[in-house]
């Protein structure tokens, strides 16, 4: 990965040696397609079916967490609301023990404490002074040029929800500075702070801040219900390699990766079995039987609470000490494999607490704890469901000196790739579309300032069917259409597809959050179906809106199926006049190209330039169809 200090690679080693399985044929070094360091196998390496896949695996006792951290109790616990001492609002909207807020402060306090942190090796091994800033907190004039932009249209280029958050870490740190010490970056005492505040008085805290939240969302992976959002030792250091397209619009994917982990855990305790699931299960029972099975389910409330299953023996069996077993100077995955087959409680044994209190620190103990350590390493490696993995899909390529890739997102446009990772695909992103949404609002207004109050009404009552009922149910039905020809389709053509290795870049089952973000037009130039059956509704006679979609509930999917989703000739000439037209104004719309490259304020020009290009391109395929 770009941000990773080759200078901090051999501590980062012996840190994955210690915590993790981490493949000893793996090299981390330069290269020449990602940027900064990647991860290469040595080229004599040959990838066979049978040969074991397994590059990295860590428990998730062992991941960057707030839930891992000293901090967590004091983000559950926090609410900035009671602080007495604070002026500023609070911003209910952040929740610190949360996602990616929680994950962010998690960083910022664990580096914090340098080498009391179990993951000091880990943490000094990013380079956050050097990672790239938010493109919220791009300067003006860079954010001018992206103008019109699915970025703009999307709202990346609004600071305000990532200053809030400052904001709210900020009293944060303020609360807990008897307990711990304030980080650096957090370190404001200025009461009654507001975003304008903190961008006028505090803008070098504010950027590098901003640089921990980049290094944070560039690298974190989505674990399972429990541990969420996590970094993950090891995982990130792969390089991002993008997806190729061949004809009729089939991406083929190229990472030779797959970061894999069992997310069906209970998101109470992270367990995959454990009384909690019970307990919501019986709740469930008793609020829909309460009248009728009252007395069976005192009987069985006391049943439960005799037959407590003892989990902490055997927790803390497995921790014990394997009495009689070899040294072990390095954990491989046959190792593993042998733990698996073995059982365990043959030969466990107790460790004499007199001998634990008056343990010494001289090099015999020394060695016997790192024995220890090593025996519960593996012990936890080997339950593959306890951990992360990161397996071999595909084998590396000489034409990329071996390097092992990952995909940082096979789906993702141009836009989500510049706001989580700093770079936008330089070839053509499979995965754009041009937003029109714009242009759609400017049309509905023109529309109202021609039509009488009664008229004005009835169109108003056509969008707001639309963002309660209708958009839901259009979705509903193009999806079904989309898989009932998908199945067609395997059937006709089963020994030509790979499901696995191929994906339609412009499917129309892609989910949109609302309405307005689905009126567009897709990679290939085609306009999306929702946006088709919108400009129908609006066209729609009243009464006929009325009658057949306003208020009729029972055959309401197959009314909108008819009249929103089935076009003839003449309706699809004169919608895509329409959208003609919008293609035409979203073109003017934007920053001219020459501006762009001429712009000397800008050290994203080239980048800027490039995804301006990749829009319009998309546009233009509208524009040569029609």
């Amino acid at each position: 990965m770009s941000f990773t200090k080759s200078t901090k690679v051999e501590s980062l080693i012996n840190w994955l040696d210690q915590n993790t399985y981490w493949r000893d044929d793996l090299i981390i070094k330069n290269s020449k397609f990602g940027g900064g360091l990647g991860v290469f196998i040595n080229q004599d390496y040959s990838f066979n079916e049978d040969d074991d896949k397994l590059l990295l695996r860590i428990p998730k006792t062992n991941l960057l967490n707030p839930k891992n951290s000293f901090i967590y109790n004091l983000l559950i616990e926090f609410d900035s609301s009671s602080m007495s001492n604070s002026n500023s609002n609070s911003n209910s909207d952040v929740i610190l023990s949360e996602g990616m807020y929680g994950l962010v402060l998690t960083l910022i306090y664990e580096e914090s404490i340098q080498e009391n942190s179990p993951w000091f090796d880990y943490i000094n091994s990013i380079n956050i002074e050097d990672t790239i800033i938010p493109i919220c907190l791009w300067d003006d004039n860079e954010k001018e040029l992206l103008k019109n932009t699915e970025v703009d249209l999307l709202s990346m280029l609004n600071y305000n929800e990532l200053i809030n958050f400052y904001i709210e870490c900020i009293k944060f740190a303020k609360l807990n500075e008897k307990l711990i010490n304030i980080p650096s970056v957090l370190d404001i005492s200025q009461k009654n702070l507001n975003p304008q505040k903190i961008l006028n008085l505090y803008h070098d805290k504010l950027i590098l801040f901003g640089k921990y939240i980049q290094s944070v969302v560039s690298r974190a992976f989505q674990v399972d219900n429990y541990y969420q959002l996590s970094l993950v030792p090891g995982a990130d250091l792969f390089n991002h390699l993008q997806p190729k397209i061949e004809e009729g619009n089939k991406l083929i994917p190229q990472e030779n990766i797959h970061f894999t982990c069992d997310g069906s855990v209970c998101d109470e305790c992270g367990e995959q079995e454990c009384d909690h699931e019970e307990s919501a299960d019986e709740d469930l029972e008793e609020f829909e039987e309460l009248e009728e099975l009252e007395e069976l389910e005192d009987e069985e409330l006391e049943d439960e609470s005799d037959s407590t299953p003892e989990i902490e023996d055997e927790e803390i069996e497995s921790k014990e000490i394997i009495d009689g077993e070899p040294e072990i100077k390095e954990i491989t995955m046959e190792y593993i494999n042998q733990i698996e087959l073995e059982d365990l409680s043959d030969n466990e044994t107790d460790l004499d607490p007199e001998e634990v209190s008056t343990l010494s620190m001289d090099e015999e103990d020394q060695h016997r704890n790192n024995e220890n350590i090593n025996i519960d390493l593996a012990n936890d490696l080997s339950d593959s469901s306890k951990c992360c993995d990161v397996i071999l899909v595909r084998p590396p390529l000489e034409k990329y000196d071996y390097e092992i890739f990952n995909s940082y997102g096979n789906e993702l446009n141009n836009a989500y790739l510049l706001q989580k990772y700093g770079f936008i695909n330089t070839n053509e992103n499979f995965n754009n579309s041009c937003l029109l949404s714009v242009q759609f609002f400017k049309q509905i207004s023109l529309l109202k300032e021609k039509l009488n109050t009664m008229k004005r009404g009835e169109l108003q009552e056509k969008l707001d069917w639309l963002e309660d009922v209708g958009y839901e149910l259009i979705y509903e039905i193009i999806l079904s259409t989309h898989h009932h020809d998908e199945q067609d389709g395997d059937e006709q053509d089963e020994d030509e597809q790979d499901e696995d290795n191929h994906q339609d870049c412009c499917s129309e089952s892609e989910y949109y959050e609302n309405w307005p973000l689905s009126i567009r037009i897709k990679f290939n130039g085609e306009v999306t179906l929702q946006t088709y059956a919108i400009l129908k509704l609006i066209e729609l006679k009243y009464t006929i809106f009325k009658y057949k979609l306003l208020n009729n509930i029972k055959k309401l999917k197959k009314y909108i199926k008819q009249i929103l989703l089935t076009h003839n000739e003449t309706d699809l000439k004169s919608m895509n006049n329409t959208v003609l037209k919008w293609c035409k104004d979203k073109l003017n719309s934007y920053t001219p190209i020459e501006l762009i490259k001429n712009s000397k304020n800008s050290k994203n020009s080239k980048l800027i330039k490039n995804l301006v290009e990749q829009e319009q391109n998309i546009i233009n395929r509208f524009i040569d169809q029609h």
